[in-house]
């Protein structure tokens, strides 16, 4: 096993919080981006029962917060330290997708030397709920910083089918 920090595992990406953002005139019942709001993302993975969308030309005006597959998102202010998994399933349902300001992703940024079940398996563990024990910021509306997150140690096996085989017998665990 090795200790990797987290920003070496994953790039740690905010939404896009400029003059751009979008107002509540902005959202619609349906349309080209989904837009995610906290209620949105849950401690086991996405709800998709309440949905809001922004237009093609509002999405273009964003710079940061674009889903891709395989990125996780979680909740970083107020709501903090629910997780989920942008997959191609999900893609498939929704192929545009945006965070909120309220968020962050989480993008591997070594497919081919970490585990994506392994990747999950950490951060549904303990190690989130640790680091906003001890690190979150703020009493009135709690958050995480991306500066602070991405300072988070965690242990790596070396082996990425060892990786993959504790990521699916956690997995496993927590389906049951």
């Amino acid at each position: 096993w090795e200790q990797r920090k987290l920003n070496e595992v994953v790039n740690i990406i905010d939404g896009d919080r400029g003059k751009n953002y979008p107002h509540e005139s902005d959202f619609y019942n349906h349309g080209d981006t989904l837009f995610l709001d906290t209620g949105n993302v849950r401690k086991n993975g996405f709800n998709f029962q309440t949905l809001k969308y922004i237009t093609k030309y509002k999405d273009s005006q964003l710079q940061k917060g674009k889903l891709k597959i395989h990125d996780f998102v979680l909740t970083s202010r107020g709501t903090l330290g629910n997780l989920a998994y942008y997959d191609k399933d999900d893609h498939g349902q929704f192929p545009s997708v945006r965070i909120n300001s309220a968020m962050l992703i989480l993008r591997p940024i070594l497919n081919n030397m970490v585990s994506n079940s392994f990747l999950e398996s950490v951060f549904r563990g303990r190690i989130i709920d640790l680091f906003m024990k001890k690190d979150h910021v703020g009493s009135a509306q709690p958050h995480i910083t991306k500066r602070d997150f991405s300072r988070v140690v965690i242990n790596i096996p070396v082996n990425k089918n060892e990786q993959s085989s504790i990521g699916l017998l956690l997995k496993s665990v927590n389906d049951l």
